[in-house]
């Protein structure tokens, strides 16, 4: 068996730094517009502006997993988002920062950037600031589309449900008693609405803190204001920042399952927290973009996540199923993680990594832990 481990810890650290020509790429497209009045800021996982309880600004991770090994999946695209897939992440050491800039604050802004992994069922929170007495601020997925909680107040409903797999760019301000919210550059009637002033604070992705209302998507920017911003000069700013981001090539096909590597245990993989499972295809048919140069193919899938393992241990040959791919080496993101590949056969066969979520989706299916 050939396991591909790279030693570091998994469990202290929420993703990798790697020479990426994204972040080159995405240094002519500037966002925040105005830095003045950032709370907090990820634009990905190699440039997180976070502050430590003395208010010092520091370039850093500044956002960890949230016990992962015991619930949720979670893991970052080519792009630096943060897929979710009932996983939490959390803003680290930034509580006492946030207490003080929010008591002064006249204003507090919200702006995300996201795209919903498809319709939600049930309320999914994407994002909050919260404390121990509940979320002040939250931006929350549900049946009926997206709304914005303030804590004591009704929900404000936004817009009617997102489509899968498109991107959308939120701004929601609380002012002079008043909630201002814009989606995609378009201004929602204002609200009456008043931010509470908690003696903690942090920032919540993903779920609620005791692990509810898991929201599955990607976010692909996040940022805190103590102050209102040009909701059309930001959204103009992330258009260009999207659009300035490499195009991967990716190729929709079918394909018939040749041979399988064996899924690892969660225990298996320790200290890692998710793993990479590889298993050979041949490929039947194109449907859509480039034909791989090959007949038969590898493809590498998200094989373990947290507690569980994946729908690709349950794989067998001559299985077929239709898969999105993208070249294995256009993501060097993912050269830490832990992949496991005992095939016997095509073992200089090209390798891909499935970009469709298959195996993601299919494990939405089973129960979620709730954290203590």
């Amino acid at each position: 068996m050939r396991m591909l481990c790279w030693m570091v810890s998994a469990i202290t650290i929420l993703t990798w730094c790697w020479a990426s020509p994204v972040a080159a790429a995405e240094a002519t497209a500037t966002w925040p517009v105005d830095e003045a009045g950032v709370l907090f800021c990820y634009r990905s996982p190699h440039d997180v502006v976070a502050f430590d309880a003395d208010g010092a600004r520091k370039q850093s991770y500044g956002v960890v997993p949230s016990d992962l090994r015991a619930y949720g999946f979670t893991y970052s695209d080519a792009g630096g988002g943060l897929v979710l897939v009932r996983g939490r992440y959390q803003a680290k050491d930034v509580s006492d920062f946030l207490v003080r800039r929010l008591a002064a604050a006249t204003a507090v802004t919200l702006e995300a950037t996201f795209t919903p992994a498809g319709a939600a069922t049930a309320a999914g929170l994407i994002v909050a600031l919260g404390g121990p007495d509940g979320n002040d601020l939250a931006l929350v997925q549900g049946p009926d589309g997206l709304a914005v909680e303030v804590r004591g107040g009704t929900p404000v409903h936004l817009v009617l449900a997102p489509a899968a797999s498109v991107s959308m760019h939120a701004v929601v301000t609380v002012s002079d008693g008043q909630l201002h919210a814009w989606v995609d550059g378009v201004a929602r009637p204002p609200q009456p609405a008043v931010l509470a002033r908690q003696p903690a604070a942090s920032i919540i992705i993903g779920s609620e803190q005791d692990g509810a209302r898991p929201w599955s998507g990607t976010l692909h920017t996040l940022a805190l204001y103590d102050r209102s911003v040009d909701a059309a000069a930001h959204q103009a700013a992330m258009l260009r920042r999207l659009g300035a981001r490499p195009v991967i090539p990716r190729t929709t096909l079918e394909v018939e399952v040749v041979e399988v590597s064996a899924t690892p245990t969660p225990n298996g993989i320790a200290p890692y927290y998710r793993g990479l499972v590889v298993c050979s295809y041949r490929v039947l048919r194109v449907i859509d973009g480039p034909a791989p140069d090959a007949a038969i193919i590898k493809i590498a899938h998200w094989g373990v996540m947290g507690n569980r393992q994946l729908a690709v241990k349950d794989l067998k040959v001559g299985n077929r199923q239709h898969l999105a791919i993208e070249a294995m080496a256009a993501h060097p993101y993912l050269s830490p993680e832990h992949l496991s590949e005992d095939l016997n056969d095509n073992l200089d066969a090209p390798l891909f990594y499935e970009v469709s979520g298959w195996s993601l989706r299919a494990a939405l299916t089973m129960p979620t832990k709730v954290l203590p």
